[in-house]
């Protein structure tokens, strides 16, 4: 899970608290105050749903930004790309679930599409 317990920070965290390896997330455009932070994916974001403001992608993987829980895509999804070294801002602020992927394709599809071929003669 990426709440709190796993996702809560102190109080009053700063860019500079997101851990190597997480995606962070603060309520305040400028990276200041409470900071959501997950190394998982997370589909639900509870009190955190459409929050997050300014984002921190410090982890090896796309993070996808989806604006319905669940993964869901009514009107679309935003995304991180791996390793970031420096927090974003701007963006949709409609977060409600986030997914992390090693391939960007992952956002909108599954891993691996199904395929079959025929049997040669």
């Amino acid at each position: 899970m990426g709440l709190l317990g796993a996702g809560a920070a102190p109080a009053q965290a700063a860019t500079s608290d997101c851990p190597q390896g997480y995606f962070c997330g603060w309520a305040n455009s400028d990276g200041t105050g409470s900071m959501f932070k997950t190394r998982t994916s997370v589909p639900t974001l509870g009190s955190w749903d459409n929050r997050i403001r300014m984002r921190f992608n410090r982890t090896g993987l796309n993070v996808c930004m989806d604006d319905q829980q669940n993964y869901g895509l009514a009107g679309g999804y935003s995304w991180d790309t791996p390793a970031q070294s420096y927090p974003t801002s701007g963006g949709s602020a409609e977060i409600s679930s986030i997914k992390l992927v090693p391939k960007l394709r992952e956002c909108a599809a599954e891993p691996y599409p199904y395929w079959e071929t025929a049997t040669s003669p």
